[in-house]
């Protein structure tokens, strides 16, 4: 047990890419999008219609996402020369290919990683058809302009397939209620089951 607490300190030191990651990580000072969230919640907290209500949570998930999308994620790793190198090859095959030589960055609307349904799925800059695939211009998902409009329009298609389907999301609780159940029958309820794959 000694042994093992005296040797992680010493390979954490010599990993300088992760202790510029914390450092970067301890000196983050609060953003607009924080403030802009804290205000967005103290807002809904005094609206008493579940619609106003509903609107407000749907700003704060913007807010959270821009935080997280630009602010955080974005200098942390997505500025990493080589990580952005390799995500535009594996970006480049996976669309040529439609993911089977390389996963498609996507995001799965179900408790399970994968689906065979594409209405669950909303994926990252998918071609618009066979020409698109191979000549078209390509998205980056390390750039945070081609991330956001990503992160910004995956929302929408949930609620969609949401409304498409019987099912509404309630505004004061984490949870569904289920109606009609066509096309969401993996559905949970949980909001973390809507992953990145």
């Amino acid at each position: 047990m000694m042994e093992s607490e005296r040797i992680e300190p010493k390979r954490m030191a010599a990993d300088a890419g992760a202790t510029e990651k914390h450092v970067k990580l301890r000196n983050f000072k609060v953003t607009p999008e924080v403030r802009s969230t804290y205000a967005t919640l103290i807002k809904e907290a005094l609206l008493k219609g579940k619609d106003d209500k509903f609107g407000q949570q749907q700003a704060e998930l913007q807010f959270i996402a821009k935080q997280e999308q630009i602010n955080v994620l974005q200098p942390l790793i997505y500025e990493d020369t080589k990580l952005a190198e390799t995500m535009a090859m594996n970006h480049k095959y996976s669309r040529m290919t439609g993911g089977w030589l390389s996963p498609q960055f996507k995001v799965v609307f179900s408790a399970i990683a994968k689906t065979d349904d594409s209405k669950l799925e909303a994926t990252f800059d998918a071609p618009d058809g066979i020409k698109d695939r191979f000549f078209g211009t390509r998205k980056v998902f390390s750039n945070k302009d081609d991330r956001i409009k990503f992160v910004g329009e995956t929302p929408a298609k949930f609620n969609k397939l949401m409304d498409k389907s019987g099912l509404t999301w309630t505004a004061n609780s984490a949870s569904f209620k289920r109606g009609s159940t066509q096309g969401l029958t993996c559905l949970t309820g949980d909001l973390g089951h809507c992953n990145f794959c």
